[in-house]
């Protein structure tokens, strides 16, 4: 997708509603902030913006961000007898 240009053609809420995601990706990601709690609420309140102003195109870009949300647990490495077999098992159910 080309933002300058769908700017430049009156479709400037893409290019927005684009920035929020990729803000709510990035909360998603940092390790700045150590509760989960947080980087929820934060992360939720970037995509709910982007649904807001970007319509169709924020709700399509928000399947996204709940994929990445789904995406660390099946792969992320649990050893089961340090209590982390809920996580692997859950991660194998998904997939």
């Amino acid at each position: 997708m080309h933002y300058f240009s769908n700017a430049c053609w009156g479709l400037g809420q893409w290019s927005i509603c684009s920035g929020l995601i990729f803000i709510a990706l990035g909360i998603l990601v940092s390790p700045d902030i150590e509760n989960l709690w947080i980087k929820g609420v934060l992360a939720g309140l970037s995509t709910g913006m982007a649904v807001m102003e970007g319509f169709d195109v924020g709700a399509i870009l928000s399947i996204y961000v709940a994929v990445f949300c789904g995406f660390p647990v099946p792969v992320t490495e649990s050893d089961p007898a340090k209590g982390g077999g809920k996580r692997s098992m859950w991660g194998r159910c998904w997939w």
